[in-house]
């Protein structure tokens, strides 16, 4: 009866460990991000952080399978493409309140044309709604911290080069997070455990 209520102990035990697990192994690799981020603010812009970009990558494909992990990088290709279209639309009006919403207009119609035509060539690896929607959302915020990719080449491409970097990292950050979770949960006993470990206590309790 003892050993059985000992097993009983160390599942449960385990059982708790279990939700402390994930925040750890999360908390880990932000870190190693961390230290590659400090690196990189070096070859991009001097001082500069774009974890968030990372972030936004691992957050959007944290739960997806490695072939659309792989589909998204020409993804945020495509996307800050398009962004750069719709700046430029935009930028060709002058600027007022009714042709900068004609411009959006026009260029919102052009940007979902050409996202249905890649979500439907489904043999092509050119299809990742999420990665080209990931790809206009961090182009667009570039603009908060002084990278317009239209002011010069220079800009252009350490704009896409922050993004296709740090959004692989994020894709890569994803797999590992998964990866060494999927492992953990291996090792911890079924969840029926519990009841069986109870079951066999109980039993062996009767005959006694």
């Amino acid at each position: 009866m003892n050993k059985s209520i000992d097993k009983n102990n160390i599942y449960k035990k385990k059982s708790i460990a279990k939700y402390f697990i994930s925040p750890v192994i999360v908390a880990s690799i932000a870190s190693l991000l961390y230290i590659v981020d400090a690196l990189l603010a070096q070859v991009f812009v001097a001082g500069g952080s774009f974890m968030w970009v990372a972030f936004v990558s691992w957050t959007v494909f944290g739960s997806a399978t490695m072939k659309d992990r792989i589909k998204a990088v020409p993804g945020f290709l495509i996307g800050f493409l398009a962004a750069c279209a719709m700046m430029a639309i935009t930028s060709s009006f002058s600027a007022n309140i009714y042709t900068i919403s004609i411009s959006c207009l026009l260029g919102v119609f052009l940007l979902n044309g050409a996202v249905m035509f890649f979500e439907n060539g489904a043999k092509v690896w050119l299809n990742s709604i999420s990665g080209i929607f990931c790809g206009i959302f961090l182009t667009f915020s570039g603009l908060g911290v002084g990278l317009n990719p239209l002011n010069s080449w220079k800009e252009c491409f350490i704009t896409l080069g922050i993004i296709v970097v740090y959004g692989i990292l994020g894709l890569a950050c994803g797999w590992l997070n998964g990866t060494l979770a999927s492992a953990w949960k291996k090792r911890l006993p079924e969840d029926n455990s519990t009841q069986e470990l109870s079951v066999k206590a109980t039993n062996d309790s009767d005959k006694k």
